[in-house]
């Protein structure tokens, strides 16, 4: 977590002190994502630092920004959505050139990083099921918003429902076992879609 902090440190240096503040801020306001992810030892935290690299080295327009992005997306496929990024950044910054010499400049720093991840994903390739994995992901049924919801409302439910804020006389009538459907489930079992 150090490291990627001392990375958006640099990123926002060029900036005025509130942008840089406002970075270091942004990064730092939720680390429970980071802390879990190196706590489990997931690939998240590579991605991370990879892509954060790829941050701090896009304006200077070298072969290292495309190769830590590269780098990233072999970690983790999620961030390869910010290929589509890193064109229209240098679309963005080099308006004077034509396109021809834009595509070659573009190609020059890219090619590097496409072999690099290539040579990356042939390492673990076998057939084309590799990627079945990643197509079941779209059917799981956990962890959904819907469920994000499905907490809060028992949380709400149950501390509407607790003696300390109703005394002993019961839950609301619409919150009673028999009324709604969905709050004839066990209180804290439901409220866990995890389990």
């Amino acid at each position: 977590m150090e490291i990627c902090a001392a990375i958006v440190r640099r990123i926002g240096r060029p900036h005025e002190e509130a942008t840089a503040a406002a970075g270091l801020v942004a990064f730092g306001w939720l680390p429970i994502g980071h802390i879990y992810s190196a706590g489990e030892g997931h690939n998240d935290m590579a991605m991370v630092v990879l892509m954060l690299l790829w941050l701090m080295r896009r304006p200077s327009g070298d072969r290292a920004g495309p190769l830590a992005l590269a780098a990233s997306a072999a970690c983790k496929y999620t961030s390869a959505v910010l290929v589509s990024v890193d064109p229209l950044y240098r679309v963005g910054k080099s308006r004077r050139m034509d396109l021809r010499s834009f595509l070659v400049a573009y190609l020059l720093r890219g090619i590097p990083a496409a072999a690099f991840f290539l040579a990356v994903l042939f390492l673990f390739f076998r057939s084309p099921t590799f990627f079945h994995g990643a197509r079941g992901m779209s059917g799981w049924q956990r962890l959904q918003p819907v469920d994000v919801v499905r907490v809060a409302e028992g949380h709400c439910r149950d501390a509407w429902a607790s003696p300390v804020r109703t005394g002993h006389e019961g839950a609301r009538d619409d919150c009673r076992p028999g009324r709604n459907p969905r709050h004839d489930k066990p209180a804290h079992g439901s409220a866990r879609p995890w389990t």
